[in-house]
């Protein structure tokens, strides 16, 4: 009886011990959540008035390769019929700032962030894809992607691809 009492005694600290400590999974879900929500963010401080058209951050893990992060936005929203109408070149200069402005502030969100990540290991990557809708046919050669990665073992080296 006292050996039994012992060692259900010895497990019980284990049993205790591993409930502290959250899953795996657990912390993955909160993680690419809270990614998620800060690249939204980040979007809707460079990109004003970022309509309600346009769909939020999605994350996923990817095994081997780490977290992506895709989101779909328009650097500027469609002219409005009775809208004042911007000239071609106000409609540039405004979408190239928020391009810059959202260009920024992920690389700023990587180099923070992706070398924090407890769900990724030291050779994984997080990826940030930014989907470019173009709503203003007048404004040619915008950006139909961005591609921001950043590997968590060096997460100062945030890789910015741009794809026509």
């Amino acid at each position: 009886m006292l050996r039994s009492l012992v060692v259900v005694l010895m497990f019980s600290n284990i049993a205790f011990a591993q409930a502290d400590k959250p899953a795996p999974n657990e912390v993955l879900k909160k993680e690419t959540a809270a990614l998620a929500n800060d690249v939204d963010k980040v979007l809707s401080g460079a990109i004003p008035n970022r309509g309600p058209f346009q769909g939020g951050a999605k994350a996923t893990y990817l095994d081997g390769y780490g977290i992506i992060v895709t989101v779909e936005t328009a650097l500027e929203p469609p002219r409005g019929i009775f809208g004042s109408s911007k000239t071609v070149a106000e409609l540039q200069q405004t979408m190239n700032q928020h391009l810059s402005d959202v260009q920024k502030g992920l690389r700023s969100l990587l180099e923070e962030r992706s070398g924090k990540l407890q769900s990724v290991a030291d050779n994984e990557s997080v990826t940030v894809v930014v989907y470019i809708s173009n709503f203003n046919p007048d404004v040619p050669n915008v950006p139909t992607q961005v591609v921001f990665t950043a590997k968590k073992e060096d997460p100062v080296h945030v890789a910015t691809r741009t794809i026509q």
